[in-house]
């Protein structure tokens, strides 16, 4: 991968293909029109694989497809391939193949071992977001003003909470949304419209493993994670095969979300790392300055231990509970903390 000097704006790294496809380059300061280009589509891409035969031919030719997030959709959404996750993996990648995808053989064991070797992690990856989703449901809806959500923000930023500086920068961006929306931007109206839509709840919704709430987070977290997954791999030090990008009709994501986040990656040599970047073109540049203030106004602290980590992750359940009148969420909280979040913490990723 080729690092820039000057960070390439959202609208540099988005390309849209046929039916709402976006392929997007979500790193900051890497050229994306590189080759080869390592793209990970999201689950929704096999339901109609038109979006490849659109893309440009020079394009195409340089695109090895990484089937990693959608078989971590299937993973976390199938309770059947807890009881044979090789067998299943192997049976996704053979679906996958029959929509038109095509992998090569060892490229695809690799990501199949990547699967495997981490379901703790994986889950873990997910179940994190639980907390902050539901915490973004709260502080996002007509029950909390635009003061009182940017007050609860403080308290929940300033509290011995993991720091996952992404999704809590899009919650600040909701908020802020919330703020601005009123001065009848179009751009910013329909944005709020998008971040609200993303976080409400279904009523009615079917359960996952017996709890309505883990369907409704999940529906958050897989798409998020298609925003997450390449700085999240970024800074465990995988191996891009060339440029990475992602592929999705996530309209919250295209539209909102990598219009005003990246990330950057530290340059060859040094260690690996991935930070989150503020896209000052997106939504005007005063808004995301504000995001970017809201975010830097917490204190520094010292490296945590296992304990201090595993701590902090329960004090972040516990915060997200208490924001919530739902006896059902509360319950799911605790659930998702027991098998999803403390079995994982403190893992670190097998490359």
């Amino acid at each position: 991968m080729k690092l820039t000097i000057e960070p390439i704006p959202s609208s540099k790294r988005i390309l849209f293909a046929s039916g709402g496809t976006a392929i997007v380059w979500p790193l900051f300061n890497v050229e994306n029109e590189a080759t080869p280009c390592e793209l990970f589509p999201d689950i929704e891409q096999i339901r109609d694989t038109h979006w490849l035969s659109s893309l440009p031919e020079h394009f195409k030719r340089s695109v090895i497809l990484n089937p990693l997030l959608i078989l971590l959709d299937k993973s976390v959404r199938n309770e059947a391939f807890q009881q044979n996750p090789h067998t299943e993996l192997h049976k996704i990648v053979a679906e996958l193949r029959g929509t038109g995808f095509d992998f090569p053989e060892r490229y695809v064991d690799k990501t199949i071992r990547l699967v495997m070797n981490n379901m703790a992690i994986w889950r873990y990856q997910y179940g994190m977001l639980f907390p902050f989703i539901s915490i973004a449901k709260a502080l996002l809806s007509p029950d909390f003003s635009v003061v009182q959500s940017q007050n609860v923000f403080r308290k929940i930023i300033d509290a011995d909470i993991p720091r996952f500086t992404s999704i809590l920068a899009l919650i600040a961006l909701g908020i802020l949304l919330k703020r601005d929306a009123t001065v009848c931007d179009e751009k910013l109206t329909s944005a709020l419209t998008q971040v609200q839509h993303f976080f409400r709840f279904t009523p009615n919704k079917s359960p996952y493993s017996g709890h309505v709430m883990m369907g409704e987070w999940l529906d958050r977290a897989i798409p998020l994670q298609t925003w997450l997954l390449v700085p999240m791999l970024a800074g465990m030090g995988y191996r891009f095969v060339g440029v990475p990008a992602v592929a999705t009709t996530s309209q919250i994501l295209h539209q909102v979300v990598f219009r005003a986040f990246a990330s950057t990656i530290a340059a060859p040599g040094e260690p690996c790392q991935a930070n989150l970047a503020f896209d000052i073109t997106a939504f005007g540049g005063e808004l995301m300055a504000d995001v970017y203030a809201m975010m830097t106004q917490t204190r520094i602290r010292p490296k945590p231990d296992a304990a201090i980590v595993r701590q902090r992750l329960k004090t972040l359940c516990d915060i997200a509970a208490s924001l919530s009148h739902d006896p059902l969420e509360k319950k799911a909280m605790r659930i998702a903390w027991e098998e999803w979040i403390e079995p994982g913490a403190g893992h670190l990723l097998q490359l």
